[in-house]
């Protein structure tokens, strides 16, 4: 009977962590719902394996370099231009997750490294179920699903524009507008993407101390 009590106050932390975590990924939820569905109908109009999407969603971290590795998977093998693109895409994880850690505070009486780690594993599951689904679904779909693949610009497209109404000044918003259409005139098209990811990033680091100037003196 102790034994049965003492695992039972063990197990309290997990579970109170679960039951705090759980509604908190929700909006995640909602946001996987559409774009996961999207991911792996996406990969289906590619003509790639139905198992596919969600192999790649266990195995690769980013949506958003899902939605370019499947496109990638279909053209010529060159590695190290894939490991650069997969580079500069998923370097802004580590500003979101720098971002997150304040997000993490305030749960008293909760365990932080089950919470995080509910966080993470739900997350996880509702990617991987939805883009799951969305393969099952575009094998089997009697019309086209051309211009799917646009779902993950839409995504970018309103967030950047809620960033932009957000900020008092928008001289990192014009930086990223900027760059990638300076590129795309000196690249063209299909090479314009890793030198534009280097030159917003040097842009940043370059202007920094004069936009976080700017960004102060705006929330006085």
């Amino acid at each position: 009977m102790q034994e049965q009590n003492e695992t039972n106050l063990s197990r309290a932390p997990v579970w109170r962590a679960f039951r705090a975590a759980a509604p908190q990924t929700l909006p995640v939820f909602a946001g996987y719902l559409v774009l996961g569905l999207g991911y792996g109908i996406y990969v289906q109009s590619l003509g790639l394996p139905v198992w596919l999407p969600p192999l790649m969603g266990t195995v690769v971290y980013g949506g958003s370099l899902e939605f370019v590795l499947a496109s990638l998977l279909l053209g010529s093998f060159a590695p190290v231009s894939a490991f650069l693109m997969a580079l500069m895409i998923q370097a802004r994880h580590l500003f979101y997750g720098l971002t997150m850690l304040q997000r993490y505070r305030g749960y008293e009486g909760v365990a932080k490294g089950w919470f995080m780690f509910f966080i993470t594993l739900l997350d996880q599951i509702y990617w991987v179920a939805n883009a799951a689904m969305g393969a099952a679904l575009g094998s089997v779909l009697p019309f086209s699903t051309e211009g799917v693949d646009f779902v993950m610009t839409a995504m970018f497209v309103v967030i950047f524009l809620n960033q932009w109404e957000k900020e008092e000044q928008h001289a990192s918003a014009i930086i990223g507008i900027a760059a990638p259409l300076v590129c795309l005139r000196i690249f063209g098209s299909g090479s314009f993407l890793i030198p534009s990811m280097v030159c917003i990033l040097a842009a940043l680091l370059l202007f920094r101390r004069p936009i976080e100037a700017k960004e102060s003196e705006a929330a006085k």
